[in-house]
């Protein structure tokens, strides 16, 4: 998957399907996430009539792996500037 951050929108993806065809905006500010994507509309739906936990779909989980490997890569960076010595 293609995964875009949004300029000036902080927590907000366009992610792009597998196979390279329809992009989808997500929302990782909103509850445990937000897609455009029919799944998701269908599914998060159904979840929640059911009482059942947050439903995240691939585009979610996809944009979510994406923003937890930039905070890994951030810290990382500011670790090893903190040990580098004067």
């Amino acid at each position: 998957m293609t995964i875009e951050p949004i300029e000036g929108e902080p927590l907000r993806y366009l992610v792009q399907d597998r196979r390279g065809g329809r992009w989808h905006l997500v929302d990782l500010g909103h509850d445990a996430g937000a897609c455009g994507c029919e799944d998701f509309e269908f599914r998060s739906t159904a979840a929640a009539a059911l009482g059942n936990g947050p439903y995240r779909c691939k585009h979610v989980l996809a944009a979510r792996n994406h923003l937890t490997d930039e905070v890994i890569a951030s810290v990382k960076t500011r670790l090893d500037t903190l040990s580098q010595p004067d």
